[in-house]
């Protein structure tokens, strides 16, 4: 399901948008995800977020990107496909879009990277987090319907 994002949404969509018309002038997407989205659709305006985005760019080429702009950047979780930074005063920690897999013995995941942000949003723990928002268009993404169980408050995963 694909509709306009809420207007709670409007100043991380403006805060994105450098970065978002950056990832497309290099051939990829950039999506908001998190709670950030998730308050957004309740409702709620979640001030001095952090921003959590997707994207289908690897962490290297998320660097390259990044690193024209932003005033600080960090490789906190590279080996999992996030970079973050700092722009224009806001943070950012961007990851690739990604599938997981768990040993029984370890709680560290084996990543792979993917190319599908509808993929990426499956994988994640409930269906109010799997939303996502085009940082390009503001078009809310919500295959799992994530908006319908916040609105109904229930917690599926």
């Amino acid at each position: 399901m694909s509709t306009a994002a809420p207007d709670a949404l409007s100043a991380a969509l403006a805060a994105s948008s450098g970065l978002a018309r950056l990832f497309a002038a290099a051939g990829h997407r950039l999506y908001l995800v998190g709670g950030v989205v998730r308050e957004a659709v309740a409702g709620r305006f979640l001030a001095d977020a952090d921003l959590d985005c997707t994207t289908d760019a690897r962490p290297p080429d998320v660097r390259r990107i990044v690193d024209r702009v932003a005033t600080s950047v960090w490789a906190q979780g590279e080996r999992f496909g996030t970079i973050g930074c700092v722009v224009d005063g806001q943070a950012f920690e961007i990851t690739t879009h990604r599938a997981e897999r768990y040993d029984p013995h370890s709680r560290k995941p084996t990543v792979t990277f993917g190319d599908d942000v509808e993929q990426d949003l499956a994988r994640r723990d409930f269906t109010v987090n799997a939303m996502a928002v085009d940082a390009a268009d503001g078009r809310l993404l919500d295959p799992h319907g994530g908006r319908q169980d916040l609105a109904a408050r229930l917690l599926r995963t």
